[in-house]
C-alpha cells in the first residue's frame, strides 16, 4: 500500500469513528501513519486472524 494511501485512510472519518477492541493499538497505528512521508516506500501490512 502506498504511504500516502495509508496516511489518508488513517486520517479519514471512517478510521476515527471505527469501534475497536483495543484503542491503544488504534492509536499506535495512527502514530505510525503520522510518521510516514508521502514519498516513503510502500507499506506491507500482515494481518493474522484470531481463531
Amino acid at each position: 500500500m502506498e504511504a500516502i494511501t495509508l496516511k489518508n485512510h488513517f486520517a479519514s472519518e471512517d478510521f476515527r469513528n471505527a469501534k475497536v477492541k483495543d484503542p491503544k493499538n488504534k492509536d499506535e497505528l495512527k502514530k505510525f501513519a503520522d510518521s510516514l512521508k508521502e514519498t516513503d516506500n510502500p507499506v506491507l501490512i500482515a494481518v493474522t486472524p484470531k481463531n
